[in-house]
């Protein structure tokens, strides 16, 4: 009866625990957001990949907007795939989950070589490309997370892996209702 009892009380400590699978799902989404998977991928023979995704904090309900932008390694033509992702999908879906609602909704542009060399043309005024700041981020107390950026660019060009924060767009020349989900 001992070993029945000890055996019931092990079965409830193994069983799944749903705080830790939203941790793990949050992790995973932290990862995504700040491109931990294009950096351990990046190398000379993958075509170039940005992501650039943007923290909206409105209301009870912020969202991340996320564009990535692939490079066609046969002609430089690419294409950007645009999905919004709500706060309470986080805890619930795998980044990759194909049955998820952000990626069940995304969006896709095609690009034509010039249309990508001019968003590369823009990125690379704005110092995207280059290594990042090495001095920490300062909390400014204002109300786009306290850090003084919106958006957080990662991807690999030309075999080498970037990763940068900025807190405006002037450089997106994407303004289509086509990307918007």
């Amino acid at each position: 009866m001992t070993c029945a009892l000890l055996a019931g009380c092990a079965g409830l400590r193994d069983a799944p625990d749903p705080d830790e699978d939203s941790s793990r799902f949050r992790r995973l989404w932290l990862g995504f957001f700040t491109g931990s998977d294009i950096r351990m991928s990046c190398s000379p023979l993958i075509p170039d990949l940005y992501r650039l995704v943007f923290h909206a904090p409105t209301g009870d309900s912020p969202t991340y907007q996320v564009f990535e932008l692939w490079r066609s390694p046969l002609d430089g033509s690419g294409f950007v795939d645009s999905r919004r992702v709500a706060e309470s999908e986080l805890d619930r879906f795998h980044p990759a989950d194909d049955t998820s609602p952000s990626f069940q909704a995304t969006r896709r542009l095609a690009l034509d070589r010039r249309h990508l060399a001019v968003l590369e043309y823009r990125l690379e005024r704005q110092a995207i490309f280059h290594p990042p700041p090495t001095t920490p981020l300062a909390d400014t107390g204002k109300e786009d997370g306290g850090f003084g950026f919106r958006w957080v660019i990662s991807g690999c060009r030309q075999g080498r892996w970037f990763q940068q924060f900025a807190p405006t767009t002037p450089w997106l020349p994407i303004n289509t209702p086509s990307l918007a989900p």
